[in-house]
């Protein structure tokens, strides 16, 4: 029998195809767009996203909502039912960017009979689901114990860099919450639009003139990667929405030195949508 479940939310941009085959539990989001009276359930490919943002006119603000301990209970409980009995690795985005954690740690406590482990992941979007898809791959071979410890150990070999094409764009500039302060941010003289993830914070680090030149500031960090972890064997090249996706990519593939892998994800509505429309990142794996 399976050693480990794991269970993340939508907010790590998974597809449903990856769910499904590597047997993920994801505890969907709600996403607003516009004037909708329903929320969309963000549980689908992202690109199923920037589709209905596009089909809309980008008309009215984007927002999310945290799944509710609640949510979190019944996915917790359905694994329990079916007879498992093994550990639980509930993995979700960094705490000081979403309230999360926080609900997936109230669920677990309130959950009799499981043994559920909580991953702060210190990160946001598909980072995050390139470490549930690592940790799926391992879940029917080692034990929960085994999968949180490797899971520590690949979080100090992630690097984040992303670049804000139009910050707040979206979401309408939220009043409150980390997003407000980069968008605070954005008004000062340097008006900064490159962000680093560090210590699970966003940090302006730069800014670029247009999208070609956040290209070669987000090449430039690939092929940096992280100097005492070891060399980069794994990129990913993010973009949000239609944009400069594959430029990025094919300059990612020119810039790395072979054989590193390259890999193309789209930002979902919580990362995307709060960087803005053609917004681009990438996230480096070391070791």
């Amino acid at each position: 029998m399976t050693e480990a479940v794991i269970v993340t939310d939508s907010s790590a941009d998974l597809t449903p195809g990856d769910a499904q085959a590597l047997g993920v539990k994801v505890v969907p989001m709600l996403t607003y767009v516009g004037n909708r009276a329903q929320p969309l359930c963000a549980d689908d490919a992202p690109e199923a996203f920037w589709r209905y943002v596009a089909a809309s006119g980008g008309d009215g603000p984007v927002r999310t909502a945290q799944p509710t301990p609640g949510d979190f209970c019944r996915t917790y409980r359905s694994i329990g039912q079916d007879g498992f009995t093994g550990c639980i690795i509930s993995i979700h985005p960094s705490e000081l960017l979403s309230g999360t954690v926080q609900s997936a740690r109230l669920a677990a406590g309130r959950t009799e009979g499981a043994d559920v482990v909580v991953v702060d992941s210190q990160m946001v979007g598909p980072p995050v689901g390139h470490m549930v898809r690592e940790a799926g791959l391992a879940g029917e071979d080692h034990t929960g114990e085994e999968i949180a410890d490797f899971l520590s150990a690949l979080l100090s070999r992630v690097q984040v860099c992303v670049y804000a094409s139009a910050l707040g764009e979206l979401t309408g500039l939220q009043p409150e919450g980390w997003w407000n302060r980069l968008v605070r941010g954005m008004r000062r003289p340097l008006r900064p639009n490159i962000f680093r993830l560090i210590d699970g914070e966003f940090r302006p680090v730069g800014r670029a003139r247009n999208s070609q030149e956040a290209i070669e500031h987000l090449s430039a960090f690939a092929a940096e990667g992280k100097p005492d972890a070891g060399r980069v064997n794994f990129v990913g090249a993010m973009s949000a929405g239609a944009g400069a996706g594959s430029s990025l990519s094919d300059q990612l593939c020119s810039e790395v030195p072979t054989p590193v892998e390259v890999e193309e994800f789209t930002m979902g509505p919580v990362l995307g949508a709060h960087l803005g429309r053609e917004s681009l990142g990438v996230f480096t794996v070391a070791g």
